[in-house]
């Protein structure tokens, strides 16, 4: 059996030994992204020879496991996990494979497991360069923003790092300030990432964050919470702006990548998750690439593999 418990602090160096295997630019694969979201999702652990295995809630009546990780045989994995599902009597699925996990997986189980492409949660990788400089044709709607925002409040505006202590009330109350705008629709999620953020600021040094402010008359503006993701790749976390000044949104995206980001070749902006409007302002910063992810299901879970 494998003895899962809820992620902890105490859990980071040994879920960062099996995280620095990992290459692949995937944002569900740091240990702050695992632990701010961990109430969220249910994040649970358990390293083993060398593997991290991960799960969490269940979705539409499906054990869900990510991809194992670490410098062990994650192929053998994949055989533990479905032991330990036919063990319990639970039909599973493993999410946030990559293509070439999901390629090792049909290879070394083939025919054992139905593999889908997971559109919505494809991970959006822009070049640093990219974001910080905006540079083209490709980019002229978004310097028009910047510009507007330069003139509308020369002399009145600044960014900064973000100051966990200082700036926890003030980041807090503009994150439900920002929440009371989106109306009541989504009200669990809103309160699951005010968690999660309130938990970012409190573990900010722990969890190697870094974040940026964009403040304007003195007030916060915007402002974005990232980790270190691989050696060459930040992801962000968090991304904040109030809507009704035009331009905040540009601001924050391309001062923090200027000013907190210059060592990461990549920053990796997450998915989309399906959501139309998302998706058209993700693809509108034209992504570098793009990380493809896939969902594996056993064809026969109630039978060894």
């Amino acid at each position: 059996m494998l003895n899962f418990r809820p992620i902890s602090l105490k859990d980071k160096e040994a879920v960062n030994s099996c995280l620095r295997a990992n290459t692949a630019r995937v944002n569900e694969r740091s240990f702050a992204s695992m632990y701010i979201w961990g109430r969220r999702y249910g994040f649970e652990t358990c390293v083993r020879a060398g593997v991290l295995y991960t799960h969490c809630f269940p979705v539409q009546g499906h054990r869900i496991f990510l991809a194992p990780l670490g410098p062990g045989d994650t192929l053998a994995a994949y055989e533990e996990m479905h032991r330990d599902s036919l063990h319990l009597g639970q039909p599973y699925r493993i999410y946030c494979l990559t293509a070439q996990e999901a390629q090792a997986l049909d290879e070394r189980y083939p025919g054992k497991f139905d593999i889908v492409s997971d559109r919505d949660n494809f991970d959006y990788i822009y070049r640093q360069s990219d974001l910080a400089l905006l540079e083209g044709k490709r980019y002229h709607g978004k310097r028009n923003h910047i510009q507007k925002f330069l003139s509308t409040f020369e002399g009145r505006w600044r960014y900064r790092s973000v100051r966990p202590e200082q700036d926890f009330s003030a980041l807090l109350e503009f994150q439900k300030m920002w929440q009371k705008t989106k109306g009541d629709e989504h009200r669990s999620e809103y309160q699951h990432e005010l968690y999660a953020i309130e938990q970012a600021l409190v573990h900010y040094d722990t969890l190697d964050l870094r974040g940026g402010v964009l403040e304007v008359d003195g007030r916060i503006a915007a402002y974005t919470l990232g980790v270190p993701l691989t050696s060459d790749t930040l992801d962000v976390l968090i991304e904040k702006a109030d809507a009704q000044i035009r331009g905040a949104y540009q601001m924050i995206n391309r001062e923090f990548v200027r000013h907190e980001c210059a060592e990461f070749a990549y920053i990796d902006r997450e998915e989309d998750m399906g959501i139309e409007g998302l998706r058209s302002a993700k693809l509108s910063y034209v992504p570098a690439m793009f990380t493809e992810k896939f969902v594996a299901t056993p064809k026969e879970p109630g039978r060894a593999l």
